[in-house]
């Protein structure tokens, strides 16, 4: 595996992991739920957001898969 493809694999990981959990934890405060509650093992909020929350986690995917794609050509 090239440094590139690594980087852009990292990239990949880092966007989809960090910006998720970040997505996950403004949605919990914007319900009023404490953001720990998100740690538990298949508490996936998707029934409660918003378009905005859906907005951002299309956006995040796309980012995301467009790096992990680039990572698998290159």
């Amino acid at each position: 595996m090239s440094q590139r493809q690594l980087l852009f694999l990292l990239l990949f990981a880092a966007i989809w992991l960090i910006g998720c959990n970040i997505l996950f934890v403004c949605h919990y405060k914007r319900m009023g739920i404490p953001w720990y509650r998100g740690l538990k093992p298949f508490a996936f909020p998707l029934g409660n957001f918003n378009l905005k929350e859906w907005l951002i986690l299309l956006a995040l995917a796309v980012w995301s898969l467009t790096f992990g794609v680039i990572a698998i050509l290159w």
